[in-house]
């Protein structure tokens, strides 16, 4: 009786162990698939990315020979056709690109790294475009995608400037 005792508590305690292990195995596991997850994200960020930039460069150079870094204001384009079609191409390249970075299919700081800063100065730069075609063709949720990543983008670049500042105060104190 005291045999089977003892082996009913070493089955126990082998069965616990196995337990524990599975659950470890499922962990790493899972920790894995997402290591891989945002690793394939990345990639096709970077794929994507070097499919539309040389339309982008295009798009984003002729806009700059116009504007350089100014406002563009709606009352200065709204009869230049040619223009209007560069700019609504170039709006919705973008808003692919952020609806994708939003849904999570390619990676917010991959994005940024390449495109980052470019694209926020050209959406702040068409602000009164883009409210005005929201208006005229009563769609209020136009680019709203667009809006979000930019909002991110700013987001990231606050930390970063944050960070950077709180990294020459420190440096400074020792000076």
């Amino acid at each position: 009786m005291l045999v089977i005792t003892i082996i009913g508590i070493i089955v126990d305690v082998f069965t616990c162990v196995g337990i524990i292990i599975a659950v470890l195995e499922f962990h790493w596991t899972k920790k894995s698939i997402l290591v891989n997850n945002e690793r394939g994200q990345k990639q096709a960020t970077l794929d994507f990315y070097m499919n539309i930039k040389d339309e982008l460069y295009a798009l984003n150079h002729s806009i700059y020979e116009r504007f350089k870094r100014n406002t563009i204001l709606y009352s200065d384009i709204k009869d230049d056709e040619e223009f209007l079609a560069i700019l609504k191409r170039y709006l919705n390249i973008m808003e692919i690109v952020a609806t994708g970075i939003n849904t999570g299919i390619y990676n917010i700081d991959v994005f940024d790294r390449l495109y980052g800063d470019v694209c926020v100065r050209v959406v702040e730069q068409l602000e009164d475009y883009i409210f005005n075609r929201r208006i005229i063709i009563k769609e209020p949720e136009m680019y709203r995608d667009l809006d979000l990543l930019v909002f991110r983008l700013k987001s990231i670049h606050n930390e970063n400037d944050e960070l950077l500042n709180s990294k020459a105060s420190i440096r400074n104190s020792f000076e």
